[in-house]
């Protein structure tokens, strides 16, 4: 099967899962980057935040890069230490872009999915 940029599946599907996992979390950074624009652009309320996940997501995307290429030549321990510290990078993220950063309206509860006004 090939997707549409006509890489076979099986590039992906044959890799090691260490490789898999540093793919996906390249491709998070990506997206967290793309979704930091636009509070930095149009100076959305709590906008200060968003720069801090594209500073951490750049970050990553160097990281996971030279993880990526150095691969096989880097000992296990210094992959762990560097996904540990990425896990830490990531954590503060979260809470950052959640409850102080530009996705604070979506995490509200009067813009969830779930309406509990009809409990009070």
């Amino acid at each position: 099967m090939k997707w549409a940029v006509g890489i076979t599946t099986n590039h992906f599907r044959d890799a090691p899962t260490g490789i898999k996992y540093l793919k996906y979390l390249a491709f998070t950074s990506v997206v967290l980057v793309f979704a930091s624009i636009p509070p930095i652009r149009h100076k959305w309320m709590h906008w200060e935040g968003a720069g801090f996940s594209i500073a951490a997501s750049a970050l990553t995307l160097i990281a996971t890069a030279y993880l990526l290429l150095m691969y096989g030549d880097i000992p296990r321990n210094v992959m762990k230490l560097t996904v540990v510290l990425l896990f830490i990078l990531w954590v503060c993220v979260a809470g950052v872009c959640t409850f102080h950063g530009p996705f604070v309206a979506l995490s509200e509860s009067k813009n969830s999915s779930v309406n509990y006004s009809h409990m009070d």
